[in-house]
């Protein structure tokens, strides 16, 4: 955070009657908000520096990150940020929200977090998602698993030959 090494420099220079900068000066409170200002743009830069690694990058990598990015920015009302930080934060909190609730238009979004072998359902309950919406993620992929992985006929039951697949 290279503006609080500076801090009391600039402190000095806009406080310089000479130079006419006194309307730049910062009190203490101005200060606060810097320094919260750089912590939640330093937690946005992590995650943009973590979102732009192409090669570990995937929607069950991706998920986890936003949940956590939101509870940080939740927490954010029990953080000791200056008022209009955290006012700021409310805004962008209901942003992220409108956002990531688009997730769950998506079948991929369901799929890849269910078929993940680390997560499964399991990650949805820990996240204390309602009942419904984890119903609704195991019906996904049982409907998807039916329409794409058909048991086939057994040839008794068909006229049509048998499909034996190798391994």
């Amino acid at each position: 955070m290279v503006t609080f090494e500076y801090c009391t420099i600039i402190d000095n220079v806009t406080g310089n009657k000479m130079l006419k900068l006194h309307q730049y000066e910062l009190d203490d409170r101005d200060w606060d908000t810097v320094k919260d200002l750089l912590w939640v743009l330093k937690m946005y830069k992590n995650v943009t520096l973590f979102f732009s690694q192409d090669d570990i990058v995937t929607i069950t990598n991706v998920v986890p990150t936003m949940d956590q990015l939101d509870a940080m920015l939740s927490s954010s009302a029990t953080t000791p940020l200056v008022p209009a930080v955290k006012h700021a934060l409310t805004f962008v909190c209901q942003l992220m929200d409108k956002y990531y609730s688009k997730t769950d238009l998506s079948n991929v979004y369901h799929i890849a977090m269910v078929l993940h072998p680390q997560l499964k359902l399991k990650y949805f309950q820990q996240h204390a998602w309602e009942k419904e919406q984890i119903q609704t993620a195991e019906e996904i992929i049982r409907d998807k698993f039916s329409k794409y992985f058909r048991v086939f006929p057994s040839p008794s039951d068909s006229m049509l030959p048998a499909v034996h697949f190798a391994c």
